[in-house]
This record gives structure tokens, sequence and C-alpha cells, in this order.
């Protein structure tokens, strides 16, 4: 009877870390969702881009995923990467620019 107490007691113990761990990566979640969409928001059709990655580091994305890029198309792009609590937990803000200035602005997902 002993011995199942203490089993129970870890199953407890062991569910109690799952639940925590599901709910604080839940809220890194909604707030590097949060903090895009008011990047995205701030961000101004037709004004120039220069100084868009400082802008987008200090509402913050992370540095190192935050990239001026020419795709396939050749479109200009800057891409604003923030981080949820998992690996591939990411809010993305990407931006369109044409002759230095903000052409389009959208926010995605990559889960």
């Amino acid at each position: 009877m002993n011995y199942l107490k203490n089993i129970s007691k870890g199953v407890i113990v062991i569910v109690s870390l799952f639940a925590t761990l599901v709910a604080f990566g839940t809220y890194e979640k909604r707030q590097a969702s949060k903090a895009s969409a008011a990047f995205c928001n701030s961000v101004v059709i037709n004004s120039p881009d220069n100084g868009i990655k400082e802008k987008a580091i200090s509402f913050g994305a992370d540095p190192r995923m935050s990239v001026f890029f020419v795709d396939d198309n050749n479109q200009h792009k800057f891409i604003a990467a923030f981080h949820g609590f998992f690996a591939f937990d990411r809010s993305i803000c990407e931006i369109t620019t044409e002759n230095n200035l903000v052409r389009s602005v959208k926010q995605w997902q990559l889960d």
C-alpha cells in the first residue's frame, strides 16, 4: 500500500511538471506572436527601410534570425523572427521592400 502512495506521488509530480512546461510554452508562444504583431503594425507602408532591423530587435526579434535577403522572384525582403519556447515555435514578420521603401508587411507563424 505504501508502495502505491509513492508511485502516485511520482506520477503527480511528473504530470505537474509536464503541465507547467506546456503552460509556459503556450505563454511564450503568445508573447512572441504579440511582439511580432506589434512590430508588423508599427511598420508603415512606403516608409524607408533603413533601421528596420534595429527596430525589430528593439521589439524582441532574434538578431541572428532577422535578415534582409532577395527571394527567388528577385524581391527584396526582410524577415524578423520572434521566438517562442520550443525550437521551431516562431512568429515571423515579413517585410517586402522596393527601392529602399517598405511595400508590404505580413505576419505568419512557423510551428
